[in-house]
């Protein structure tokens, strides 16, 4: 009896190692979708708790821009799957997309002197300034903010009030200006 009570449960072991982790099925998730936008080249997921995995992606889009990506996945409440989102790290790719955006925007309100951008505390704002010349010579430098929506793109504003539309943004009101 002894030996069959070893034999199953080495077999209950080899099939237990067999069956695909939690973390497994999400990369490959993961890769599957993220590969219909690029080159998916790493993907690296390690569990917080029984019910959050994060992570992060490196890929290369169609473009050719390289990017990493950070990844989170809840448990569906009471299920045994994930609900999982990746999105881009501002990096010096991303902050450089934003300020070409910005002063392509900009230049039909004047000469634009500089547009600097930087992350804003965390992946989802970015902070900056632009400095505008008017056609008499006057500089003007305005305040301008970045904001990712729920779809993970994002939108921005430059201007006096450009703080106040990224707390309305954050808040789920707000219009999108500028992308």
């Amino acid at each position: 009896m002894i030996r069959m009570t070893f034999a199953l449960g080495a077999l209950l072991t080899l099939a237990a190692c067999n069956m695909p982790t939690d973390e497994a099925v999400l990369e490959n998730s993961i890769r599957t979708e993220l590969g219909k936008q690029g080159t998916v080249e790493e993907v690296n997921l390690t569990r917080q708790d029984e019910n959050t995995i994060i992570g992060h992606v490196e890929m290369r889009d169609t473009a050719g821009r390289q990017g990493r990506l950070n990844c989170t996945a809840e448990r569906v409440q009471g299920g045994s799957s994930f609900n999982w989102q990746c999105l881009s790290v501002i990096d010096e790719g991303v902050l450089q997309e934003m300020e070409a955006e910005v002063r392509q925007r900009m230049e039909q309100e004047g000469e634009v002197i500089e547009v600097h951008m930087q992350r804003g505390g965390d992946d989802d704002n970015m902070t900056g300034h632009v400095v505008l010349r008017d056609a008499a010579g006057t500089e003007l430098r305005l305040p301008c903010r970045a904001v990712r929506d729920s779809e993970g793109l994002f939108g921005w504003r430059c201007g006096q009030r450009a703080e106040e539309w990224a707390v309305e943004r954050r808040a789920g009101g707000g219009q999108q200006a500028g992308k």
